[in-house]
């Protein structure tokens, strides 16, 4: 073998020296110095300092006492002396205040004749692998941290619904209830739930080898088996695609909230109730907008969707509503207060109607405040409130007593209204009848109780002694379990005593008075010996009997003052002194038909 002399050999290392690619430099530490000293650096050594070599090369290390610079000769110092040829990273300086990152290796030279140290320095720039390395960290960090539950798999010949894992994230353990350990052998076959499509996963794990993103919708199962749903997102990590990465939103919430949502539109959308938002977030002069009418109110107003949505919420109000109405309206939205109001309002067409409605304001999650108005058409209302309105007043007014009954549900009665002329009168036949337990009362009070009314005419007779012919119309209220409340209005039909005309209206009352008698009589013959004593009384009458004739009516001749009357082999005849008026006559009539008949 050819042996090249020695000076080839130190001409073709120094060639081979300032060609290489990385810095090589060659370091003189003297005892006595806290640095060393730079004995030969090739070219890429120079340049990476920013110095010239006269510079890096002189008897002051200037580039060493720059920044962090003295660590590199530390760390060669500390690697020398144990021997130890493994390389280092350290970081380092410029003048001008950059930086970069070296990896270097030292060995040992034969020592300086005057004992100085010397050791070469291998080194490459490193900064790129650093770059890497801290985003690895920044994205490990972020990983390890995300709110999502995030895992990594291997796709690459592996059964795609058993893909083994690379990395799991510990809110995707929180979220699924497995630790990473339980993971190691596969996460598909125990997250997969029983709703999830897996045909539909292969497919999606096919498309991410393909190089394709997926996102989707997944139902799928915790460690403890409930289930959850889930939007996922699988990613292809390189070209051609070995690994994927899936990100995991639980969205079982929003899904939930998305479905409540989908309900409460559509129980918005067919409400009969009117229902309006406005959005509050930025008043305007006119007002919150219009964000959402519901079918119902459209329907009322004759107006389409578009014309409302965007425009201020006083569109719908007529013109004709009072200024302090509006006002207050105004007041409680600038005040975030509830406000209910009536107010009028109107259709597309112009024609008015009044609405009843309630609006409560209220914030979003993302701080947006709106307001919910929920309304009616009072109308028909408005007009019955008005009409109830006269109606009370007329009632109040009226002479005839009106009084209205409430009944517990042990059938008592309280009056629960009375007007003017029934407090004037403060006597509640009603009540007293009610309690009574002759024929009379108790069956007045079982045909209200049934849902009859009642037409009962009775005598009343007052502290001064005045007596009164009344007449008292009843009609009960039922639900439809029991008698709520019993309407009771009185009309006099005559009156005798103080303050009374005389005639045929007392001897109406006298009528009345003794009508009982007639009732008490049993059998026909007693009955006309009370009919005797009535017409006497009442009338200054008197009866004759007579012989036998056909059974017949009543006949009466007002001119000859006479009566006659023939019923069950017993005939008569009844006279009065004076003339009487019509109703004395019907009265009178009334009374002979009564002893026939029977009360």
């Amino acid at each position: 073998m050819a042996t090249l002399p020695r000076e080839d050999y130190l001409t073709i290392h120094n060639t081979a020296a300032g060609l290489a690619q990385n810095g090589l430099t060659i370091f003189r530490w003297e005892p006595s110095k806290r640095y060393p000293r730079y004995e030969w650096a090739n070219d890429i050594v120079v340049a990476r300092t920013n110095m010239d070599r006269a510079e890096l090369l002189g008897e002051n290390p200037t580039f060493l006492s720059i920044g962090n610079n003295a660590r590199l000769v530390d760390i060669a110092r500390e690697r020398i002396d144990t021997g130890d040829e493994t390389p280092f990273e350290v970081e380092l300086s410029l003048g001008d205040g950059s930086t970069y990152w070296v990896e270097c290796a030292v060995r040992a030279l034969e020592p300086a004749p005057d004992g100085a140290l010397r050791f070469v320095c291998a080194s490459h720039v490193i900064d790129r692998r650093k770059a890497y390395q801290r985003l690895s960290r920044l994205l490990s960090a972020m990983a390890d941290n995300a709110p999502a539950g995030i895992f990594i798999v291997r796709l690459l010949d592996a059964d795609l619904l058993s893909p083994p894992l690379v990395y799991t994230n510990p809110t995707f353990w929180r979220m699924t209830g497995y630790t990473q350990d339980e993971l190691e052998d596969g996460v598909y076959p125990r997250i997969l739930g029983e709703g999830t499509n897996r045909r539909l996963v292969g497919e999606y794990a096919q498309a991410v080898l393909r190089g394709e993103s997926v996102v989707t919708e997944l139902q799928l199962r915790r460690k403890d088996g409930t289930p959850f749903w889930a939007e996922v997102r699988a990613h292809p990590l390189e070209i051609p695609t070995i690994h994927c990465a899936v990100i995991l939103l639980d969205t079982t919430a929003r899904r939930e909230a998305q479905d409540a949502m989908s309900l409460l539109t559509e129980g918005v959308a067919q409400a009969s109730d009117f229902m309006i938002v406005t959005d509050d977030t930025q008043l305007t002069d006119g007002g919150p907008k219009i964000l959402q009418v519901n079918r119902s109110f459209l329907e009322a107003t004759g107006f389409v969707e578009t014309e409302l949505i965007g425009s201020p919420y006083t569109v719908m109000y007529s013109p004709h509503n009072p200024p302090s109405i509006m006002n207050a309206v105004r007041d409680a939205i600038e005040m975030e207060k509830p406000n209910y109001r009536e107010v009028l309002a109107h259709r597309k067409d112009g024609s008015e109607f009044w609405i009843e409605f309630v609006d409560r304001p209220f914030t979003t999650r993302n701080g947006r405040r709106l307001r919910l108005m929920v309304g009616r058409d009072i109308t028909l209302r408005r007009s019955s409130t008005n009409q109830l309105s006269l109606l009370f007043a007329v009632t109040e007014q009226a002479e005839t007593p009106v009084i209205i009954y409430d009944a517990d549900e042990n059938g008592e009665l309280a009056v629960s209204y009375e007007n003017d002329a029934a407090t004037r009168r403060h006597y509640y036949h009603l009540q007293e009848l009610w309690k009574r337990g002759d024929t009379e009362g108790r069956s007045t009070r079982q045909g209200l109780e049934r849902g009859e009314p009642a037409d009962v005419t009775y005598t009343h007779i007052d502290a001064n002694g005045s007596v009164e012919l009344v007449q008292m119309l009843a009609r009960p209220i039922r639900n439809e379990s029991r008698l709520e409340a019993i309407l009771t209005y009185e009309r006099v039909l005559s009156a005798k005593g103080a303050g009374a005309d005389d005639g045929a209206h007392t001897r109406l009352i006298d009528l009345a008075m003794m009508l009982p008698a007639l009732d008490r009589a049993k059998g026909l013959p007693e009955r006309l010996e009370a009919l005797r004593a009535l017409l006497h009384n009442a009338f200054d009458a008197s009866i004759e009997m007579q012989l036998f004739s056909a059974n017949g009516d009543v006949h009466i001749d007002q001119k000859r003052r006479i009566a006659v009357f023939a019923r069950n082999g017993i005939s008569a005849r009844v006279t009065w002194p004076k003339p009487l008026e019509p109703l004395a006559v019907t009265a009178l009539r009334f009374a002979i038909e009564a002893a026939l008949e029977g009360v």
